[in-house]
C-alpha cells in the first residue's frame, strides 16, 4: 500500500460507499471504496490522505509520454529550428510531470504571446499559474494575511487563541510571537506590519525553495537511473518531505 495517494472523484458527489480511483505513489491505479478511506464530509475534489510514513503530495504521472509529446509538439511548428530533436526530447523529459491539459493550454499561451522559445523554467512558471486556477487556489498575499491577523487580535486578544487559516501567516505569528503582536504600542503599528510582511515573505520563499528542491529530486529519481546515488536521493527526499 502506498504511503499516500491522490483521490480522483466526481465533483459534488458524496464520498461514503463510493467507488473511485486512487493514483498511487508508484504510478499504479487502484479502484476502491472511497467511503472507507476518507470522511464523508470531504467534497468530491482531488485530495491527498496520509498513510503510515511520510506524507507526500507528489503523485507519479497518470499520463503517458506520448501525451506530453502531443502537448508540446506545437512548439516544433511555432519555433522551428530553435527546438531540434534533442532539445525537444529534453523538454519532454523535464516537463513530463505536468498534466497534459495544463501543458496544452500553457503551450498555446506561449505561442500566442512569445516571439522566442521560452526556457523550461518559464514554461513551468506559466503552467503553475494555470494549475493554481484549476485547483481554485491563489498565490500567498501577505497583506490579506495581515488583515486576518488583525481581525484575530481584535477578536481574541493577547490571552486568546487565534484561528488563522493562512498557513504562512500562522508560521509568521509563531515566529514573531502572538503576545508581541497583540501588545505592540499603536505607534509601532507600521513597524509591526513591516515585520510581519518581511517574515511572511521569507516563509513563503523558504517553502517555495523546499518545494522546488523536492520537485528537482523527484525528477532526477524519475528520469535518471543512478543506482549508486538513488538511495541517497530517496533519503534526502524523505528528509525534505518531513518538513512539509
Amino acid at each position: 500500500m502506498p504511503r499516500s495517494f491522490a483521490i480522483i472523484t466526481q465533483p459534488g458527489a458524496g464520498t461514503r460507499s463510493r467507488i473511485g480511483l486512487l493514483l498511487c505513489g508508484n504510478g499504479s491505479v487502484m479502484i476502491c471504496d472511497l467511503g472507507k478511506l476518507i470522511p464523508a464530509t470531504m467534497s468530491g475534489q482531488s485530495s491527498t490522505i496520509p498513510y503510515p510514513g511520510v506524507i507526500r503530495r507528489w503523485f507519479q504521472m497518470a499520463w503517458s509520454e506520448k501525451e506530453i509529446v502531443a502537448a508540446l509538439s506545437p512548439l516544433l511548428l511555432a519555433y522551428g529550428s530553435a527546438l531540434d530533436s534533442d532539445r525537444f526530447t529534453f523538454y519532454v523529459k523535464q516537463l513530463r510531470n505536468i498534466p497534459p491539459y495544463i501543458l496544452t493550454l500553457t503551450v498555446q499561451k506561449i505561442i500566442n504571446t512569445r516571439t522566442f522559445l521560452p526556457a523550461i523554467a518559464e514554461i513551468r512558471k506559466q503552467a503553475s499559474s494555470y494549475q493554481r486556477m484549476a485547483d481554485h487556489s491563489v498565490p500567498p498575499d501577505w497583506s490579506i494575511a495581515w488583515q486576518e491577523v488583525v481581525r484575530e487580535v481584535h477578536r481574541v486578544g493577547h490571552c486568546g487563541h487565534p484561528k488563522i487559516i493562512d498557513k504562512y501567516a500562522q508560521e509568521a505569528v509563531k515566529r514573531i510571537g502572538w503576545q508581541n503582536i497583540c501588545l505592540a504600542p499603536s505607534r509601532d503599528g507600521q513597524i509591526l506590519r513591516a515585520q510581519f510582511r518581511d517574515t511572511y515573505l521569507l516563509i513563503v520563499a523558504q517553502d517555495t525553495d523546499r518545494k522546488e528542491s523536492v520537485e528537482a529530486l523527484r525528477q532526477l529519481m524519475t528520469n535518471e537511473s543512478h543506482s549508486e546515488i538513488g538511495g541517497k536521493m530517496k533519503l534526502l527526499l524523505n528528509r525534505i518531505d518531513l518538513k512539509s
